[in-house]
């Protein structure tokens, strides 16, 4: 990312909070100007989260209503206000 004050490259990281420890999110393709990106979650990996504690705020109570066998979820990420 480039920092127009500094004049300068710099690498960012960006995590999801809804899983503790957090996970990293990878900014790929931006999907419009108002998502930073989106994600593909498996529904199984989610449940195994789930089971183990990891997960909090909305991404657990997504993930209280699948099982293994579920569609992906997509996780929208958008820009802060």
């Amino acid at each position: 990312m480039f920092d127009k004050q500094a004049k300068s490259i710099f690498e960012y990281v960006v995590f999801n909070n809804d899983f503790s420890p957090k996970r990293e999110i990878s900014l790929g393709k931006k999907p419009n100007s108002t998502m930073a990106t989106c994600l593909t979650l498996n529904a199984s990996d989610l449940v195994d989260a789930l089971e183990k504690n990891e997960l909090k705020g909305e991404l657990k109570e997504i993930a209280q209503e699948l099982n293994e066998e579920s569609n992906p979820i997509i996780m929208l990420v958008k820009y802060r206000n």
